[in-house]
């Protein structure tokens, strides 16, 4: 797996030979994406200008920086809150064999309810909502692991927000459902 950073907050992945990879029609060295802050899935339609306006959207600050795939394609990333504008910490691009992209969108997951609000101390429902999820590792048993730190802005003049204790979520990948949460 390569995993590129750059300046303007773009992740190029592309997949090594060996990954076996089932049901997407291509060789596995031919899939390559691009993933930026700029390509983020909205549930509703006019979600991304109230995002941008009110701030709560930068799509320079939103930078994927760990990844897991599941044997169908599915990629997981921590998409960890080090500076306000990141909507959502933990997402999934789908691989759609019917769509041609090297730009697929990314979805929060398991779902954009899971990430509201959870940037401000005391707005959260409690240890469903996830903060800043900073590592992400799929198990053979197909149980997504998510590292959550707690804390938000960690790159911001104005110092780290504490939001919580550190969390450490299991998600069923066959189902999107949460399966343990821990609190550290």
């Amino acid at each position: 797996m390569l995993l590129v950073v750059t300046a303007a907050a773009v992740v190029t992945i592309s997949l090594p030979l060996l990954l076996p990879v089932t049901g997407i029609g291509l060789p596995v060295s031919r899939l390559t994406y691009i993933v930026s802050g700029a390509h983020l899935e909205w549930p509703r339609p006019g979600d991304r200008l109230r995002a941008t306006e009110s701030g709560e959207y930068v799509a320079r600050n939103v930078v994927p920086a760990r990844m897991a795939m599941r044997h169908d394609g599915v990629i997981y990333l921590a998409m960890p809150r080090l500076r306000r504008g990141v909507p959502f910490t933990l997402g999934a691009v789908e691989y759609d064999p019917c769509v041609s992209t090297i730009e697929p969108p990314v979805s929060p997951y398991p779902c954009a309810a899971a990430h509201r609000n959870a940037a401000r101390p005391g707005s959260g429902n409690g240890s469903w909502t996830m903060v800043n999820v900073v590592d992400v590792y799929l198990d053979d048993g197909g149980v997504l692991w998510a590292l959550d730190i707690g804390m938000v802005n960690l790159l911001e003049d104005g110092g780290a927000v504490v939001v919580r204790p550190p969390m450490v979520f299991a998600f069923d990948t066959d189902t999107n459902d949460v399966s343990t949460a821990k609190q550290q």
